[in-house]
């Protein structure tokens, strides 16, 4: 019989087995007999098998098995329908065409004797409505060709609903030699036939049928095509190892094994190894013919009666074959349904199975609770928009429904609400199919909560990144190998005139088309190479780095840079250089300053000593005049060189300058004379003198010298062409807001050439033949010791103009200062006293030892000031003045001043050097009598002696 235990129809099971009596020999409709085999051995085997499944559904179908070579008549009945379906052994019986009498019970009734027919029909009635639980009657059925066959029939319950209603019942008739057979016998073969399959079907057979056969083992061998052999279940006597007997089994094919048994020597070799003798089974198919595997009997001795043993097999057969293959499917069901259960519990997605009319949850893994926070049976039957937020829940469903008639794809962005009440962004990947005629959604969902913190991370990343960039002065670009602009960032894009991403898209050939040095820079790193510039770009200098971007192939794909507003770093480098240069011509104007000043004291001290003694030898009246002319013409180059000296002494800013508010026009006017005459006929002399200008602080000689010394050089500079010098003075104001006036003196000579007028100041720079260059050296110097600023303007072919920018006073006019040279009026001065004289110069000491005791006065001469104190320490109050040298060993002129005004208070001291720091002294505030700048005459020294001492005396001269 061949059973599938998975429709609809709902019908019950019976098995028949074709058996008789030990001995009949009789055949029904042609059948062949039967063998002789025990009816009680069979019996029991079939009782042992009645055991009802109570797990398998009343509704489940059953095909009933057409057993070959059996007599017993088997019936299902159904209560859906009232449906009867009969075996082959029926209509075989009958001699009808399969099929003829499925249908009604009122058809089958028919069959049957017309005695009996109306006790079935009452039976089955009472049966259905629960009144009996089994029917036992003797009933005849009819026979193809005419007459009865006598049997005895058994019905029996196998199915009811849960309200406890019948709902299948099986039919047996068993045909027996007269109608006096055991009617227990035949209950308990109808029972057997009301068997109902299950799980303990295998077990159950293999035992009743190897106690039925009194064999050693039987086993079912499960062996689809193409897969190892599996003992499905086995049932071994005493003596035999079941394991060993399973394993045996395994290690043969079963395709191997004959169906009939022919002799011990075909017992596989792995069961001869157990001492089996006999060992052959019987095929088990499908209803499509595929083999299944196998039916086997074993053992130890030769079989009583083989062909009995085989028919049974026959008989259980098919029977068998349809439990195998429910077995096989169910179990490959199962391992498929485990496999996609665990498949799906192991997913580290969710994954939710929708009904797409509904939008009915069907299905969902523990992932998918995990996600949501609910239990998997709570989200079964949920509706889908269950799984969102409830403001959300009319977009899910528009999604949803979206999804379902839509391709397959990805969603991002879906947001799922907790259980605990948070919501949780994720990714769906759906698929949908059709199944049943309804059409099935699968959504798996992936927490997207780590990419949209990350993305969040990197957007905010990116943010401060460009708030950063757009708060430097700075321009980031980056751009194609082409090219084109990809960014363009930075807060330095304002100095372009530019925003931020403007000229993205653009190609850096047109945006830079005017600046070929960027173009170049640009076609370099697009070469390969790594550049570093500074380029001008708009009155901006900008310290820009050129990267080439490389890609994994090595090829350059673009290029990126920065570029970084260095403007106030080339300025203040240039303003640096410039106070550099400040400072250099400082410390070489410094060094300068020591030199001269070291020249100029020891110079001033050689003319101190030559003007000295030629004065002395002017003053000898028997000298003849050629005499006294060539002593005239020594005392005139001293005196240059003198003058040379303080001019050295003004550049380096260190001569004595004596400031007082002058009237710059009244003094000009004043030197008009003066410079007409010492200037050629060729040029001429314009003077701008306006009216009510303030008074300018000045030192009166300094300031004749400079406006000799310009008028001078502009005159040098026009030569012996026609020309004209303009000198003009005008109010004027400091950067700092401070009153000035300036005095320029312009030429309509050739001009200075740019290198030229770059050293118009350097002391012994000229670009005329035969000259010393200290004109404008001197002037820039007195400028200096003034506080004044003196400007040169020139250009090839248009002449010069030097600008001197003095101070301003507010004060009233003072008196011009300057010293006189000498005169007659004092030539013959005679005094009294006790004279100290004080310098390191021997020379010096001795011209003025000689001056003063022709000039009647007593002299201590001494060679430092430590001496000096000394001396009026020894002989206080006998000294009538003190000539004091500001340079001296051990004790500076100063210092010994200061302690003899100690020793002697009313003591008259004179400072004097050649030196700058000397001219520097404000005698006054210290006490002394004044200062004689070296190198001085005896007229200088007489007048500051009639100052201190008084009138001359009368006495005659010292000889």
């Amino acid at each position: 019989m061949v059973a599938n235990w998975r429709g609809a129809a709902g019908w019950a099971v019976a098995v028949c087995a074709g058996v008789t009596a030990v001995g009949l020999g009789a055949s029904f409709a042609g059948l062949p007999p039967l063998p002789a085999i025990s009816l009680g051995a069979v019996t029991a085997a079939l009782l042992s098998l009645a055991r009802p499944d109570r797990h398998r559904p009343a509704t489940a179908p059953v095909e009933l098995a057409a057993v070959a070579g059996a007599g017993v008549v088997v019936v299902e009945w159904s209560a859906a329908g009232n449906a009867i379906r009969c075996n082959q052994a029926f209509y075989q019986l009958i001699g009808e065409p399969p099929g003829s009498w499925d249908g009604p019970l009122a058809r089958l009734t028919q069959a049957f004797h017309p005695q009996v027919r109306e006790q079935v029909r009452s039976g089955m009635q009472a049966l259905t409505r629960g009144e009996v639980s089994s029917i036992d009657v003797a009933a005849r059925l009819a026979k193809a060709g005419g007459g009865w066959a006598w049997g005895q029939l058994q019905v029996r319950v196998t199915g009811r609903d849960a309200a406890g209603q019948v709902q299948t019942a099986v039919l047996v008739w068993l045909p027996t030699a007269d109608q006096d057979l055991s009617p227990t016998l035949l209950r308990r073969v109808a029972e057997v036939m009301s068997f109902v399959s299950g799980d303990a079907y295998f077990e159950t057979f293999a035992q009743t049928l190897a106690a039925v056969l009194e064999v050693d083992a039987v086993l079912v061998l499960a062996a689809p095509a193409g897969q190892p052999v599996e003992v499905v279940c086995q049932a071994c006597g005493p003596g035999l190892d079941a394991p060993a007997v399973a394993a045996a089994c395994r290690q043969v094919d079963p395709a191997e094994w004959v169906d009939q048994l022919t002799g011990p020597q075909r017992v596989p070799l792995p069961l001869a190894a157990l001492a089996i003798e006999v060992a052959f089974g019987l095929c088990l198919r499908s209803p499509d013919g595929q083999p299944l595997g196998r039916l086997v009997l074993l053992h130890r001795q030769p079989l009583a009666d083989p062909r009995a043993a085989f028919t049974l097999l026959q008989i259980y057969a098919a029977r068998t074959a349809a439990e195998l293959g429910r077995q096989l499917a169910v179990n490959a069901l199962a391992r498929s349904e485990r496999g996609y259960r665990r498949l799906l519990d192991n997913a580290q997605d969710a994954v939710f199975i929708v009904e797409a009319a509904s939008g009915t949850i069907l299905e969902v893994n523990r992932r998918a609770a995990e996600l949501v926070g609910r239990p998997m049976d709570e989200l079964r039957g949920l509706h889908q928009t269950a799984l969102h937020p409830a403001e959300l829940a009319d977009s899910a469903q528009r999604s949803f429904q979206a999804a379902a008639e839509g391709p397959a794809g990805v969603q991002p962005g879906i947001v799922v609400q907790h259980a605990a009440g948070y919501t949780i962004p994720c990714d769906i990947a759906v698929s949908h199919w059709d199944e049943d005629g309804r059409r099935l959604v699968m959504g798996i969902f992936r927490d997207a909560s780590e990419r949209v913190r990350a993305e969040e991370a990197l957007r905010l990343s990116e943010e401060r990144l460009r708030q950063a960039i757009s708060a430097l002065p700075v321009i980031m670009f980056a751009t194609n190998r082409q090219g084109v602009f990809a960014m363009s960032e930075g807060r330095g894009l304002q100095l372009l005139g530019l925003r931020p991403g403007q000229v993205v898209g653009q190609s850096v050939f047109e945006v830079y088309r005017r600046r070929p040095p960027i173009l170049d820079h640009f076609s370099r790193a697009v070469q390969g190479a790594q550049v570093t510039a500074v380029v001008e770009v708009d009155g901006h200098h900008w310290d820009t780095w050129y990267t080439p971007i490389i890609d994994r192939r090595g090829q350059v794909v673009g290029v990126s840079g920065i570029a970084t507003d260095v403007t106030p770093r080339i300025e203040m480098e240039a303003e640096r250089q410039a106070l550099e240069a400040q400072l250099h011509e400082s410390q070489r104007m410094a060094s300068l300053g020591v030199l001269t000043t070291g020249i100029a004291h020891e110079f001033n001290n050689l003319l101190t000593t030559v003007l000295g003694n030629t004065d002395l030898l002017l003053r000898d009246a028997d000298r003849d005049a050629d005499d006294r002319e060539i002593l005239g013409e020594v005392v005139t180059a001293a005196h240059s060189a003198a003058e040379l000296c303080r001019q050295m002494l003004a550049y380096t800013g260190r001569s004595r300058t004596t400031v007082v508010p002058l009237d710059l026009a009244g003094l000009l006017a004043e030197l008009q004379p003066m410079l007409l005459a010492s200037l050629r006929r060729n040029i001429e002399l314009q003077l701008h003198l306006p009216a009510d200008l303030p008074a300018v602080l000045a030192d009166a000689g300094e300031l004749r010298q400079v406006v000799v010394q310009l008028v001078l050089n502009a005159a040098q500079a026009i030569g012996e062409d026609q020309g004209r010098i303009d000198l003009t003075i005008e109010p004027a104001t400091s950067a700092d807001g401070a009153p000035q006036v300036a005095l320029a003196v312009a030429d309509s000579g050739p001009g200075f050439a740019p290198e030229a007028l770059e050293r118009a100041f350097e002391p012994f720079f000229t670009t005329r033949a035969g000259q010393r260059g200290l004109g404008l050296a001197v002037v820039q110097g007195i400028a200096r010791a003034h506080g004044a600023e003196v400007q040169v303007q020139s250009s090839p072919g248009c002449g010069a103009t030097v600008t001197l920018r003095l101070p301003a006073s507010t004060q009233p006019l003072g008196r011009d200062t300057a010293a006189p040279h000498g005169g007659d009026s004092l030539a013959n001065w005679r005094g009294s006293g006790l004279v100290l004289v004080a310098d390191d110069d021997e020379s010096v000491r001795d011209v003025a030892c000689r001056v003063l005791t022709r000039a009647g006065l007593e002299v201590v001469a001494v060679a430092d000031g430590q001496a000096a104190v000394e001396e009026v320490a020894a002989r206080p109050d006998e000294f009538a003045l003190a000539l004091v040298d500001y340079t001296m060993p051990r004790l500076d002129g100063l210092a010994a001043a200061k302690q003899l005004l100690a020793l002697q208070p009313e003591l008259p001291v004179l400072l004097t050097s050649g030196y700058h720091e000397g001219s520097q002294v404000d005698t006054s505030a210290i006490g002394l009598a004044g200062f004689i700048a070296k190198p001085y005459t005896s007229a200088t020294l007489f007048q500051h002696l009639q100052r201190l001492l008084g009138p001359p005396d009368d006495s005659p001269p010292a000889a």
